[in-house]
Order: structure tokens, then sequence, then C-alpha cells
């Protein structure tokens, strides 16, 4: 006997529609021996199934090839574990950019008023830690460790 409706309901999820004859056969002999669970179960299954191929391939990992539905049904993969289903590539945050001319602000800040009216004036703009970091870097680099030596000797 086989059970048409359940049976064309989950093969209708199903993604290798190969081998349908054999499928109903194998379909009607599970459910015979009650060894088949709902519908649903079998439907969110391929689904959860379908998820984890399409984040693997997402990854450049391997993906195995799909099963014909009779051997899927033989071999009682509705009971397969899915890792990444509910693993979604998540997108990577974009990193904050500050406007240019903030930056040149601040290091203009830096030299004429100091560190503390730089700190202050980075924290209106919302400069990053980075470019903050960025800003100081050149500040402390822009000094000719010569031109400060001489100058140090003559007590400029």
């Amino acid at each position: 006997m086989v059970y048409t409706n359940d049976f064309e309901t989950v093969y209708s999820h199903y993604p290798l529609k190969k081998g349908k004859f054999q499928a109903q056969k194998t379909w009607s002999k599970l459910k015979q021996d009650g060894q088949l669970p709902e519908a649903d179960v079998m439907i969110k299954s391929i689904h959860d199934q379908i998820k984890e191929r399409r984040f693997l391939k997402s990854q450049n990992r391997f993906c195995p090839v799909w099963k014909h539905f009779s051997t899927w049904l033989n071999a009682g993969c509705w009971t397969d574990e899915c890792v990444f289903t509910d693993i979604t590539p998540k997108a990577q945050p974009k990193p904050q950019v500050s406007n240019i001319n903030n930056l040149y602000r601040a290091y203009n800040v830096l030299v004429a008023c100091g560190h503390e009216k730089f700190e202050e004036f980075c924290r209106g703009v919302n400069l990053t830690a980075n470019d903050r970091e960025a800003v100081e870097n050149k500040y402390n680099l822009s000094f000719n460790v010569n031109e400060l030596a001489q100058r140090a000797v003559k007590g400029v």
C-alpha cells in the first residue's frame, strides 16, 4: 500500500528527484513497519540538511552529494544531526572610518593645545581608537630627533 499523500508531500521537498518508483516502494515498506516519523519531521530534516549544505558550500567546505530518496529513507537520514543549520555567515562589521578632515583637525589640536584638548576633541567627533593612535603616532614621529637634541643642548 502506497501512502501517496505523505510520500508526495515529503518527496516534493527532497532536492534530488531520481528513483521515485524505488522511493515509493521503500516508503511503503517503512510505513508498514511503523518506522517512519510524521511527514513534518522529515520535511524539517530535509530543510535543515539543505541549509547545512548551503552553509558548507558558502564556506568552501566539503559538502556530500544528495543520496537517492530511497537510500535516504533506508538509512534513516531524517535522524541525522545538522550542525550548521542555525549558523548564518555574519556580516563583518565595517570598520569605522573617521572623516579625514577630523584627522587633520585632531592632529592640529594635539600640536597646538596638547594631549588633554586632543582627547576632548576626539571624543567630540567620535574618533576611533585606531585613528587616535594614528594621529598620536604621526605627532610623535613628526619631531626630528636631532633637532630636539640640539634644542635641549641650547636650552630652548
